[in-house]
């Protein structure tokens, strides 16, 4: 159980963020393309802006340090274009959190920190 924690704790620290203002998390297939997260930290909510060619839905979930799901909000329909999404994190405590997106058969994980 303590390596485990301790593997996990690992992935949090080594793990590289994907995502910053700026730059770029493309899809193997293109269709679409996170812009960025922000504000990174957060305080009570946040925003993911998606770039897609398509329709897609995208599902979101936030892992805390321990690897433990603790917030699945409701999947959402995105349409062509630039898309802003608000996501709440007001009921979290500060730390580290990684946020997995799923849209189409992808999954992306982006380290997110909360102030």
């Amino acid at each position: 159980m303590k390596a485990r924690n301790l593997l996990i704790l690992l992935v949090f620290i080594c793990l590289p963020v994907f995502v910053q203002s700026g730059t770029t998390q493309f899809s193997s297939a293109k269709l679409y393309q996170i812009e960025k997260i922000f504000p990174n930290p957060i305080v009570d909510y946040f925003f993911v802006e998606i770039d897609t060619r398509g329709t897609f839905t995208v599902f979101f979930e936030l892992i805390d340090i321990l690897g433990k799901s603790v917030q699945k909000w409701e999947p959402r329909e995105i349409t062509p274009g630039t898309r802003r999404l608000k996501l709440d994190m007001h009921d979290h405590h500060s730390g580290i959190y990684l946020l997995k997106a799923m849209i189409g058969d992808d999954q992306v994980v982006f380290r997110v920190r909360k102030g």
